[in-house]
Order: C-alpha cells, then structure tokens, then sequence
C-alpha cells in the first residue's frame, strides 16, 4: 500500500462536511496518515459523511483502504511530468470549470503538481480556466480559481480579452475588485489607458514640467547615456524577461540595433519610431508600461513601489522624443482616426464632455479606412457576445480625433516602418474633450462600426501664451532692426497685422452684438431658457448617486430623438410616482428589443400625439435573463406626460419586458411605495450638535450629517451661533418646536444664557423659519424681502409641500407665520453687531430662491450659505427653479468674494473649504 512506509506520527488534515437531516457542519481533523476509511468514519460516528476537498466523497471509497493511498492515487493522477498529461490536466479543468463542477475542482486542486496550469491557455478555444468561468457567469467558481491565484491579466487568444473583460455579471467584477494582486506581480483586471477628471491640463503641466531637465538635448554624451540605459535595462533585462520564444528574443535584438544606430548617428527620433513600427511587441509592452507607471511616478499623493530603473527608462524614452529638436518638423494639426476593438468596460469612460488624459502613445491615421480595418470594420458579429443573450462584449469603435495644438501629435508616415498606414502618433500626456458618441449598433445591429467617438483636443493656455509671445517677438521695437530694408518690411508687415486685427475687432464687435440681440430674442420667446441650460448639463453629466444605487444609462445609450420643449417639474422632491406596465409589448426581450422599443414608443408620442418628448422620466426594461436597465427619457428635473393633473410634482415610470413573469415588478413596486412613506429626514429623531469655528462661533447640524454628506446625502437643516458681549445672533431656527429648542439650549449652554437678540432666515424654505414662533418675542427676526412675501402669499401651500415631504405628525401643522422685522433688499447688504462680533447679512442674487440671505462673520472667516450650496462634495445644487444661469453667477460672485481660507457652512451639511464651493460652480459651468 501507499502507506506502509509511514508513521503512526505522520498526519494529515482533513475538512469533513457532516450532513444529517437536522442540519450540516464543517470539522477540521488531523488524523493519522494511517488511519482507514472505515476508521475515520467510526472516529466521526458519521457513516455517510463527506469530506470536501481531496478527500471528497469518501463514503465511495472501501473501508479497509487506508487514508493515504487515495492522496497517492490523485496525486499521481495530476502530476503533470510531461507535456501530454499537462495537456489532459488542463483540458479536465477547463471542462470542468465551464461545466461549473465545483466539488470536482476543489477536490483535485490540491494535487496538482503545478499550479500555474490554472493559469495556462487551452489549446483549443485559446482561454485559461478562469477564462471560461467568468464567460458563463460561475460566481463560486470564480471565486475559487481567484484565492488559488489565478492570473487576472491573462488575454485570452481568439478575442484578446482579459477573464475581467469576458464576464458581464456584476457579482463576478466585485470579486476582482476584492482580489487585488500586490502591484509586484503585474497583474491587473484591466489597464487604465487614459486618466478621466478634471484639471487634466494641469497634470499635464505639472509632468512636462517635471521633466524640463531634457530640454538640453545639445548635449550628446547625455542623450547616449540615457539611450544605453534604455538598451541594457528595458530592453536586455526587463522585455527579455517575457521572452518566451526565439522569435520574440529575435525582435528585441533588432529593436536594440535601432537604438544603436540612434546613438551613432544622433538621430533618436528617426530610429525610435522605426523602432515603435516595426513589430507589436515593442510599442505594446511601452504602451503598457507607460500607462501602469509613469504618472504615478509623479503624483505624490500616491506610494509608489514600482521598478525605479523601469520608470526612468520609461522617462527617457518619451521625454526624448517630445524634446527633439527636429519634432517641429514633424507635427501635426488636424483630423486623425483610431480604429479599435473596445470593451463595455472601457467604453463606459468615453461620457459626452468628459476630459480624458492619454497616458500611452496613441497610434492613429490620416485615413479613415485604416482606422476602420483595425477595428474590424463589418466583423461585430464575429466578436465576442455573452453566451445566454448574445449581448456584445466587445464593439468595433472608430475614435476621431481633432489635433488643434503643435507638438500633440505627429506624422510619421515617412518614418514608420509601415508607411502605407498614413501613421499620425498622438504623444502621451495629451488632453481631449469627447464631443460626440454614436452608437450604431442600435439602430443597425450589422453597421459596418458599431460605435463612433469623436474627440477634440484641449487647448492649453500655457501654450497660447507662449505662442502670443513668440508673436510678440514678432512687433519688437524698432530699434532692435538693424538693417534698413529688414526694417521696411517689418513695417509693412506690422501694418498689414494691425490692419488684420482691427478688421477681426470690427468683426467680433458686430458679432456679439448680434449674439447679443438673439439671446435677448430667446429669452423673450422662451422663459424656460434656463431649463434648457439645465437639461444640457444634466444630460452630459452622471447622475451622481450613491454607490449602492442602480446604474441610470443617459439618453444617448438609445439614441434619443432632441426633446421639442421642457418645462420644470414645480414640485421638488415629488411628491408621487407613477408606475406604468406598458401594453403591447412583447414579453421575452433582448437588450436591441428593449432599446428598439424605447425609441418606437418615443416617435408616436412625438410625431402622432405631438408631445415634445417622451412621455416618461425614466424607463425600466427587463430582458429574457432577467437582466433590469434604466434608461432616462425626461429625467429627474422636468415634467413628464404620464399622469394627468400629476404631471408637475411626479416622476414616471414606464416597465417594459417581463416583470409580469417575475418577482421584479413587486419588487420595484414596493420600494416606490416604501420610498413614499419616508420623510426626507424626521424631525422627530433629528438630533442637532454644535462644532466650535473659533471664539464664540458655532456651527450647528444634525449628529448624522457627516455620514449622509459622505453619500451626497443631504442632513438635516444646518444653522449656526455667532456670540458676542451683548447676545446671540442664531442662524436658522429650523423645522419645528423640537429642533428650534435644541437650537436655544444649545445657545443658552454656550453663551452662558445670554439672550438671542438676531436670528436670520436664509431662505423662505419652512426648515429654516418655522421656528421663528417659538423664539422670546425679544429676537428680532431678519428675512429677505422675498422670503417675507412668499410666506404672506404661501403659506398653507408651503406647509402642505413640507408636510408630504417630512410627514405628518412632525409639528408643521401648529405652525404660524412669523416674519422678518428686519428686512434685506435686492442686492443689499446690513451689518449687525452682538458685542465685538460685527456679522454681515449679504444679497448676493438669485441663489436658489430669490429670497436668499449668506451669513458672514469676517472675523473668523465663516459663511452661512442656507441651501444655495446644500452640502459637501458629492452634495449637487436643486431647487432652482429654473435659473441656472443666475445661480451659477452668484455662487461665482460668492467665491470671489471669499478669501482663500475661508470655511462655508452649507444648508445640509458639515463644514466645507472656500475650494470645495468649486464643485458647484464646476457643475453649472
């Protein structure tokens, strides 16, 4: 027997899965290597036990056969000494990994000799194990191949895709983001070729500053030095270590050649590119390299753990290209195309008016037909699709490009060792605007490509000023021209550009008087203008929701038709939703029957019903796997057509597909309806603290608003004290009885009982004032003038809304107007004195009401802004009644007006910096 040579010392462990019909259990054993079947069994008195992993199903197994023997037979099983049997191991796992056979692979992992054959590539179909797991949607096997290392940036043959990139299930993504390999390994879900955000231009500022050293390129024995470096690290040590073949190896010699005939002849452009041309191995691996590393390299913000040697090289090599100084010759502005194969992954980066930084080099062509053939023009549907619904997993995508700047790019059709590409290459560090994305396969699944982006390169004005200034070099003085004919032409010259630049000042002139006389045009024909603005701004931008919520897809993932009109929702928040199951809609439906729906639903109510849009603000669609998207039709902002005398203050929502058929429906149902019975917050159970902003300056806000901020929540209403000698000027005196007496025993704590002489109202929003009634008839209450005519005008109507929205039975209905004895004007500033605190109460302009007042004490720096600013960033702007543009404006005023350090307490939130006002401002923008 396989034992006969061991000790009775010798053990082994074992899991046992101990089944019975009351329940089930794991035991961990470790028992000698000895002992038999049947003893083990009679040691568990379990004689139907099962013992996962390798002992796996043992009650099979005869009792007298000892323990051992078994492990020596699997072991010898999956010993994988020859190519043959590494061959047999590899297509078992594979078969059973696609068959989801989860007890028979974590039964034979552990005797598989080497465990990289998880990570090897099946000889027929091209994929790895982990591959095919995530292809067909088998979370635990998944998980499973994960903690036994399975390779996550593996690509498979036939698709070049990474297991990441082949699943479409949600479950299995969050299992990759939970894996993370350390950065060592080089392995990653999927490499992040471009930086998305704001202040791009900056970064990129920032790293050619970095790197102003080699500018110098005079400096021969300095550009050869960083050139041997290249050759004996990059090249001989780092690409040779993923060297598998001789080809490759026979590659990375004639690349180094390049190089040497670079450093020979002084002409690192020329070989460089006939380098990055010549075959796919060298600009893949640079490609890759660049985009996992070197902007990292300079952010400091960040840990940085990566090869040093790897990075420099990395430096040298696009540094001493972008300081060449033959690129001028070179360059290169106008349009170019990019053809690629992309994954939804990626495309989910590209969002209309989104700015993205490439951090690689960008290969693209002046001819279009070069583009489409490598994105595989006519072959979308012989690319990857998810195997139960055929949805695509990977899209044949044209990018254009419009270069507008020098030195972004360059043509090297003469250079490239594949001239007939027309070859136009995009330097890394270079910023775009995504201006259009059309989505093809929508309205034609068999278009020739699927997807076209269209992108237009950022202006930097760093480089407009240099360029002004090396035109202004142009007009220098006159006595700096010597000869005397130079000196003719230069006048002539001169007169001829002042002449071109009065004409160009007449023509400006007039043109913006003509803009100006339309504007004032539309805004006449068209009050709901600035609705407009607002829809244009909502539909570039992600809706920006907390992490948990449902993924909301825009307009343009259906190819929406322009709406005619909008008019804004009066209500806000709704007050009701409204849920419709449309009618003669098939059932079983795939994602092309969901969007094909959508829109034929959208042309007969625009074009048979003469509606200006369509009817609903948000569209449910469940598919034949019971797969749910939301599509945005009106959106959160504007009115819908779905319910008639509650189309003002609801939201709605249209189901198509097969919820009849599951539980979906109930489900989406009930959350509405769950959703309704909940007050914005309760002012039953909001409990307010106080945070100390200097001497005698207090902020006031709910204990929980931190957490909610956090989420882009909004809290409970903020407020503040300002104490000086005198007495207390409150900011706010909030929802009810409960929270405005909180409010005054926090006053009395930390003024030591002085009385409340002041006390401002922000806005005429009831969360701000309806305390006023419950304060000494002593405080003088100070309102702007709006505010005070809309609650003499309003007020049953505002306790109604306020009611629907924090709910009954929260002190709303006891309440009372009690307006401002003093008021504040349009545009009008009052100072207030406490005693040694001198406190202004500014009009800044429409904010969000056109009653709003900002609080400023000068001396600490502080500024109350009621809900203009609502909360901290992830927190947006709402309830602007339609005037963007004017709230953009005095928040703009705001900003200006505050000094750097200055701390804001916002209307719902927790203390924020002067900076952070500029998410606000960003999003109106």
């Amino acid at each position: 027997m396989g034992c006969a040579s061991s000790s009775q010392n010798d053990r082994i462990k074992v899991k046992v899965d101990m089944s019975w019909p009351g329940g089930r259990k794991k035991i961990v054993k470790r028992i000698p290597v000895t002992t038999t079947v049947g003893q083990l069994k009679q040691k568990l008195n379990a004689p139907n036990a099962k013992l996962s992993g390798h002992l796996h199903k043992l009650e099979y197994w005869d009792n007298n056969r000892p323990i051992a023997d078994y492990l020596a037979e699997n072991r010898k099983k999956f010993k994988s000494d020859d190519d043959e049997n590494e061959s047999n191991i590899i297509d078992f796992l594979y078969q059973l990994c696609k068959r989801n056979e989860i007890e028979e692979v974590q039964r034979i992992l552990p005797f598989i000799g080497n465990i990289n054959l998880i990570n090897k590539l099946h000889t027929v179909t091209g994929s790895t194990c982990l591959h095919v797991a995530c292809y067909y949607g088998h979370r635990d096997m998944v998980k499973i191949l994960l903690d036994y290392g399975a390779t996550h940036s593996i690509p498979n043959l036939r698709h070049s895709l990474t297991p990441y990139e082949e699943t479409h299930v949600e479950e299995i993504k969050q299992l990759f983001l939970e894996n993370k390999n350390p950065p060592f390994n080089n392995d990653y879900n999927f490499i992040q070729w471009s930086l998305i955000g704001d202040d791009l231009l900056s970064k990129r500022r920032e790293f050619r500053k970095l790197i102003d050293v080699y500018k110098t390129y005079d400096n021969h024995l300095l550009v050869s030095k960083l050139l041997a470096e290249v050759i004996h690290y990059y090249l001989n040590e780092y690409l040779l270590d993923d060297a598998r073949d001789d080809t490759l190896r026979a590659q990375i010699e004639t690349i180094e050649s390049y190089f040497k005939e670079a450093i020979d002849k002084q002409d690192y452009l020329t070989y460089f590119i006939k380098a990055y041309t010549l075959t796919n191995i060298f600009y893949h691996f640079l490609n890759k390299d660049l985009a996992l590393y070197i902007l990292e390299y300079f952010d400091q913000t960040k840990t940085f753990s990566s090869n040093y040697r790897l990075v420099n090289c990395l430096v040298h090599l696009v540094t001493l290209l972008i300081y060449h100084p033959n690129l001028p010759q070179y360059q290169y502005r106008g349009v170019c195309y990019r053809g690629m194969r992309i994954t939804t992954n990626d495309l989910e980066q590209y969002q209309i008016n989104h700015h993205i930084l490439n951090r690689a080099f960008l290969s693209t062509s002046l001819d279009r037909q070069v583009a489409e053939m490598f994105a595989g023009e006519g072959q979308q549907s012989q690319m990857r699709h998810t195997p139960k619904d055929q949805r695509a997993l990977l899209y044949s995508c044209v990018c254009q490009y419009v270069i507008k700047q020098d030195l972004t790019a360059i043509n090297i059709g003469n250079l490239s060792t594949r001239p007939d590409e027309k070859e136009i290459l995009i330097i890394p560090f270079s910023v775009f605007k995504v201006t259009s994305i059309k989505r093809n396969y929508i309205d034609n699944p068999q278009a020739a490509i699927s997807i076209e982006i269209e992108l237009e390169e950022c202006e930097d004005p760093d480089k407009l000023d240099e360029q002004s200034s090396r035109l202004l070099t142009v007009l220098s003085s006159e006595n700096d021209i010597k000869d005397a004919e130079a000196y003719t032409r230069f006048k002539r010259r001169r007169t001829l550009l002042y002449g071109a630049i009065a004409i160009l000042t007449v023509l400006v002139l007039i043109a913006l008087s003509v803009t100006f006389i339309l504007i004032f045009a539309i805004k006449k024909s068209y009050p709901n203008h600035n609705s407009t603005l607002l829809l244009e701004k909502i539909n570039r931008l992600e809706y920006q929701l907390p992490f948990d919520c449902p993924r909301i897809l825009n307009r343009t993932s259906w190819n929406a038709r322009p709406y005619i009109t909008r008019e804004n929702l009066t209500t806000v928040p709704v007050t009701h939703i409204v849920v419709r199951q449309l009618a003669d809609v098939k059932n079983v439906m795939s994602q092309q029957d969901c969007i094909k729906a959508i829109q034929d639903l959208q042309d007969f109510q625009i074009d048979i019903r003469g509606w200006a849009d369509i009817g609903y603000n948000f569209l449910m669609c469940n598919d034949k796997n019971d797969h749910s998207e939301i599509y945005r039709g009106r959106g959160w902002m504007f009115r819908g057509a779905h319910c008639i005398s509650y189309n003002f203050r609801s939201l709605g929502i249209a189901i198509l597909g097969n919820y009849t058929s599951n539980h979906s429906q109930n489900q989406v149902v009930q959350s509405v309806q769950d959703d309704e019975k909940q007050p914005v917050w309760d002012g039953n159970k909001v409990e307010m603290t106080s945070v100390k902003l200097a001497d005698g300056v207090y902020a006031l806000y709910a204990k929980d608003a931190e957490q909610l901020n956090a989420t882009g929540g909004a809290a409970a209403t903020s407020g503040g004290l300002i104490i000086g000698e005198h007495g207390v000027l409150l900011i706010e005196t909030f929802l009810n009885q409960r929270l405005n007496h909180q409010a005054q025993e926090l006053s009395r704590k930390l003024s030591r009982d002085k009385p409340i002489l002041f006390a401002v109202n922000t806005s005429s929003h009831g969360d701000h004032w309806y305390g006023n009634m419950y304060l000494p008839s002593t405080t003088m209450i100070i309102q702007h003038e709006n505010a005070k005519n809309y609650i003499d005008q309003h007020l049953e109507e505002d306790k109604s809304f306020m009611i629907q929205n924090f709910g009954k039975g929260r002190g709303i209905e006891e309440i009372k107007a009690r307006t401002g004895n003093v008021l504040v004007s349009n545009g009008s500033r009052i100072q207030i004195d406490v005693g040694g605190k001198l406190i202004d109460i500014i009009d800044f302009g429409f904010a969000q009401t056109g009653g709003d007042l900002f609080i400023w004490e000068s001396a600490s720096k502080v500024l109350w802004t009621g809900n203009p600013i609502v909360a901290p960033k992830p927190g947006l702007p709402w309830l602007l009644d339609g005037h963007v543009v004017d709230t953009l404006e005095t928040l703009t005023k705001v900003y200006e007006f505050l000094p750097t350090d200055a701390t804001i307490i916002p209307g719902h939130g927790v203390a924020m910096k002067r900076e952070d006002l500029k998410w606000y401002i960003d999003y109106l923008t």
